[in-house]
């Protein structure tokens, strides 16, 4: 209740969600600085398929994929991202991701 100390309406939680958009609005704003293109999904999610050890030498190159995805584990395209990781490197590469994915509708 006390987020924002100068609003004196009743609706402290809508307004809280509200500033929450515009902050984070101006946030990606200023990340991105007028280049949208740093906004795209696929540049920010990603499955990594290493191949270990090789992943973690010079010829990383020729054994170590990123390949872009469009899933996130509450998704159907399901890819297991570590938020911990993508805190540091503001990138969330998936290292587990199903292996048989369907959508099944019921009449």
């Amino acid at each position: 209740m006390d987020a924002y100390k100068d609003y004196k309406g009743q609706n402290h939680c809508a307004y809280n969600v509200a500033m929450a958009f515009v902050q984070a609005n101006d946030y990606l704003n200023s990340y991105a600085k007028g280049n949208e293109e740093l906004l795209r999904w696929d540049h920010h999610h990603y499955n990594e398929y290493s191949n270990l050890p090789w992943s973690k030498t010079p010829l990383k190159y020729f054994f170590h994929r990123d390949v872009p995805t469009f899933g996130t584990t509450n998704s159907p395209h399901v890819s297991k991202v570590s938020y911990r990781r993508g805190m540091q490197d503001m990138k969330f590469a998936s290292t587990h991701v199903a292996g048989l994915k369907m959508v099944v509708a019921h009449d």
